[in-house]
């Protein structure tokens, strides 16, 4: 036999010595490892030894599933939801080769199956329930069950009538409350508490059967449990019970070392067909069946990662090298053991069918370009896999006013702003906030009216009149602050349209987009004069709101400052600021000084004041709609906001808050749908919080116009107007 390796290149038999030492073990499998465990430790220790294991950090279930879809992770432990909702998007990517089962239930095919127990007189088909007394286990939040495990057997049985002057939810409800002749149905219906006290107080009979029918809740538990919902069905007058397999094979001792509430033979399951079986059947038809916790692989290495797994996560982690001990800690939950499979993730997840009611409609989320359609799409799925009605349809725009006048236009309902645009979409695209995004103090922006700290001309308001002024954006919040400091400090008229009274007050300025009509419309004849002071910067679109205008946004307006063309720059200190809170290296402090809210100059040199010295402060985003929606349009929307926020939110009480972090960065890339620093919902209604209320006044302030006693609203003389007119105005 010739010996190859003598005949072959010293590079190809290098080569070939790689490939082989990796046919043989040698390869390392990427974990996706999410902050939910304390993870730093054990990463570094599952790398020791002879480990064949390294972390990937991941935000969530959808980081891991991308990047494993990607190649830049290999495998990852998903719970059933999250194995569900990355099904929809890399069902051909990986493979299952494990399941992860509470030990004292190793044999047990699934985590939790959903059965319906009626009475044993029961006879006839499903629509045969209508007029029956229903038990269900409950709504609490942070529960096992989502509202698609929630809501199946209702969903199922009843179906519900679409009524336009109801929201989804109530129409979903009262379908419930006409079908049902009473009901314990305990825990919160929606997510508003002034919202569920009303749906309890006009469908009460859903209530009548509960312990505490005011309460709408089991005495064993406010939001209800599967022992409590039994108990209502044998002893409180109930028909029909939906809760999970395992408490009813307990709660009738059918399980050994539990002792029977009720006679067994009483009752009997039903099954989605109609028909019934007795209670002990050992495998009972199931309204829905509930996989374990998976380990998803990729692909390509499914095959040789998994018998190497079941080797590493012994079921008994006793006396293990220490990166073991790291892996099962990363990996597995106490008291639980690993199981092979082998499946499609597509079939490891198959539930029962959709039982979304046809006239749930859809909310039409406005998105800007391909990345944060994705992160769309995927926030989309995880809605559907939770049952949270309505649902929502994914629209991509060009740009931030394409996508408002989408929204305006009835193309789309809804859509993320940030508050830097609020007055403009208020303006010129007539939108109104559905919530506000509270996102913390340093989120939240901070206005400063900003001289040269070597100007000896400026003390107080009075001496700005007719001075040149710089500002990030025409109709931004710069400009509404000035516009309401200046009212505030009686230098500025009321005048409407604002934009003629700032082109009276002020020498000169420059605010770009003052000559764009999407900025503009609806604020009248804006004076020429309010693109001045960029006109002197040697540059054709220097009065736009693109890249290439050098004093465009906030460091622009500083620029304009510091290049001696203004007198004073109103700027938003927080975007003067880095990701580490600090200035711009560019940024000498020392150079500058603070023109206060009342009219004093700030004790000191320098930028940093407090928010009483500021023009104004206030909250960073906000999601808006159309402002003529209608009140059951609003609820609607509002309670899947509320409904996204408990799920997917990042102060979630879900064990499942690893699905999905809405308010986290997709792909790579920050502030998709919204910003990552949300930390949740502030509604309109919702008064303590002052960040908010600041806002809200300074949105008051800009909107309100005193009227004339001749006419109408602008207290301009007409002399003005003309002389604006003919020189080289900007007419809207």
């Amino acid at each position: 036999m010739v010996n190859m390796a003598t005949h072959l290149p010293v590079g190809i038999v290098l080569l070939l010595s790689v490939l082989i030492a990796n046919i043989n073990g040698d390869n390392i499998y990427r974990l996706c490892v999410t902050n939910r465990v304390n993870v730093l430790n054990r990463c570094q220790t599952v790398k020791r030894g002879d480990s064949q294991v390294e972390c990937v950090p991941v935000a969530d279930s959808v980081d891991c599933a991308l990047k494993m879809q990607q190649g830049d992770a290999d495998f990852g432990v998903f719970t059933a939801e999250e194995a569900l909702l990355a099904s929809d998007f890399i069902d051909k990517s990986v493979r299952v080769v494990a399941d992860i089962r509470h030990v004292e239930r190793s044999t047990d095919p699934y985590a939790f199956e959903a059965v319906a127990v009626v009475k044993n007189t029961y006879e006839g088909t499903l629509n045969s329930l209508k007029g029956s007394n229903f038990c269900h286990p409950g709504f609490a939040p942070g529960g096992l069950w989502t509202d698609s495990v929630l809501k199946h057997f209702e969903r199922f049985v009843v179906s519900t009538p679409c009524e336009k002057s109801l929201s989804v939810v109530e129409q979903e409800i009262k379908a419930l409350s006409h079908f049902f002749k009473s009901a314990c149905r305990p825990g919160p219906w929606v997510q508003d508490d002034m919202f569920d006290n009303r749906l309890k107080m006009n469908y009460s009979n859903l209530c009548e059967l509960c312990d505490s029918p005011k309460t709408c809740s089991y005495a064993s538990h406010e939001s209800g449990s599967h022992r409590a919902a039994l108990t209502c069905l044998t002893h409180r007058g109930g028909d029909v019970a939906y809760v999970a397999l395992r408490y009813l094979r307990q709660y009738f001792g059918l399980e050994s070392g539990f002792t029977a509430m009720a006679d067994m033979n009483d009752f009997k399951i039903l099954c989605p067909d109609g028909s019934t079986e007795p209670l002990d059947n050992p495998s009972p038809c199931a309204w829905v069946q509930q996989p374990w916790s998976g380990v998803l692989a990729r692909r390509d290495i499914a095959n040789t990662l998994q018998p190497l797994l079941l080797s590493w996560l012994v079921n008994q982690p006793i006396d293990l090298p220490a990166w073991q001990e790291a892996l099962w800690d990363l990996m597995m939950e106490p008291d639980h053991v690993i199981n092979s499979v082998s499946s499609l993730l597509s079939n490891f997840v198959r539930q029962s069918g959709e039982t979304r009611q046809a006239c749930s409609g859809s909310v039409k989320w406005c998105t800007v370009e391909k990345t944060e359609k994705q992160k769309c799409e995927w926030l989309k799925a995880a809605v559907q896999t939770h049952g949270i009605q309505p649902s929502i349809d994914c629209v991509e725009a060009k740009s931030n006013f394409e996508c408002w006048g989408h929204v305006r236009d009835g193309i789309a309902n809804i859509v993320t702003v940030d508050t830097e645009y609020g007055y403009i979409v208020r303006k010129s695209f007539n939108l109104s906030p559905l919530a506000y995004l509270d996102s913390g103090l340093n989120a939240n922006y901070q206005i400063l009216a900003i001289i040269n700290s070597s100007d000896k001309q400026i003390k107080s308001w009075q001496n700005i009149r007719q001075k040149k002024a710089c500002f990030p954006e025409f109709g931004g919040l710069a400009w509404i602050s000035t516009v309401a400091t200046l009212i505030e400090n009686r230098q500025l008229a009321r005048m409407c349209p604002h934009a003629a009274a700032m082109g009276s007050f002020f020498g000169g300025a420059c605010a770009p987009g003052a000559k764009d009509i999407e900025h503009t419309r609806g604020s009248g004849v804006v004076p020429a004069k309010l693109c001045s002071v960029c006109s002197t910067h040697n540059s054709s679109d220097s009065c736009s709101t693109t890249s290439s205008s050098v004093y465009y946004g906030d460091l622009g307006a500083l620029r304009c400052l510091a290049n001696g063309f203004g007198n004073i720059a109103f700027v938003d200190y927080r975007q003067l600021q880095g990701s580490n809170g600090r200035l711009a290296q560019d940024i000498d402090p020392s150079a500058y000084r603070v023109l206060c809210r009342n009219g004093s100059l700030a004790q000191s040199v320098g930028l940093n004041v407090d928010n009483n010295c500021a023009l104004s402060y206030g909250v960073g985003s906000e999601i808006v709609a159309r402002a003529d929606r209608s009140e059951t349009r609003n609820t609607e929307l509002t309670e899947l906001l509320l409904e996204m926020d408990q799920w997917f939110g990042s102060t979630s009480p879900s064990k499942m808050d690893s699905v999905f972090h809405m308010y986290s960065e997709f792909q790579g890339t920050k502030d998709l749908l919204f910003k990552d620093a949300t930390r949740g919902l502030v509604l309109p209604n919702d008064v303590g919080y002052s960040y908010v209320n600041d806002y809200k006044k300074l949105q008051d302030i800009n909107s309100v116009c005193v009227k004339t006693r001749n006419s109408g609203v602008a207290i301009i003389p007409s002399i003005i107007v003309l002389i604006a007119v003919f020189i080289s105005p900007f007419v809207i």
